[in-house]
């Protein structure tokens, strides 16, 4: 009888712990400049709802809910869970250290809340000049004219400075731009397309120097 309370114990326990609500937040990058987008990802189980915290010290620029079911089988038991998700595109409106404060959850069984998590956002010209000829890789985006008027066109042209040969390029994602026309000025689709590549010391270093886009 004494062994039977006890696994009824454990077993009721178990049980507890396997209800228990859970909360998981997390960023793509802890330290990033003014002009990074970076994601930030709230993680429960399926039958909560999301409360996200304040995010006023961020541009958002995408809000993205999800759910995701998964199975797993081991030693022949088979296990399926539902994962709800809720994603933030986020771009920091100055500089300096923020804090993101706890992502909360309210569930059937119980709430929960998350850890706080900190961002530092660095001025993207002090970061550029720090990797510019330092970085095995970097990015460069050269415009032909630094002011213009309403209905002129401009070109922006964008580069990667790599200290190895790269061996393909498969994607390229353009960052967004408002109140502007633009178009790409490469056929990437075109046969025998090749991105134009030539050479270049900077600070005494060599770099492949790939022109991955050119835009009016």
């Amino acid at each position: 009888m004494k062994q039977l309370l006890i696994i009824l114990q454990f077993a009721i326990l178990a049980s507890g712990f396997a209800q228990q609500a859970y909360v998981d937040a997390a960023i793509s990058a802890s330290t990033v400049t003014d002009n990074d987008n970076f994601s930030y990802k709230i993680t429960t189980d399926c039958d909560c709802d999301i409360i996200a915290p304040d995010l006023s010290d961020f541009d958002i620029l995408q809000r993205a809910p999800g759910k995701f079911n998964s199975t797993t089988s081991i030693n022949g038991v088979t296990k399926s869970t539902c994962s709800s998700t809720l994603e933030f595109i986020l771009r920091a409106k100055k500089k300096g250290k923020f804090k993101i404060g706890r992502a909360k959850v309210k569930c059937k069984n119980k709430d929960a809340r998350s850890d706080e998590i900190s961002v530092e956002v660095l001025d993207a010209g002090t970061v550029f000049e720090a990797n510019e000829g330092t970085a095995d890789f970097y990015y460069k985006i050269v415009c032909n004219k630094s002011s213009v008027m309403q209905g002129e066109p401009f070109l922006i042209n964008f580069y990667l400075y790599s200290a190895k040969r790269p061996q393909d390029i498969t994607t390229i994602t353009s960052g967004g731009i408002g109140g502007a026309w633009r178009q790409n000025l490469f056929n990437e689709m075109a046969a025998n397309f090749a991105f134009p590549m030539g050479t270049e010391t900077v600070k005494g270093k060599k770099y492949y120097v790939i022109h991955l886009r050119k835009e009016v």
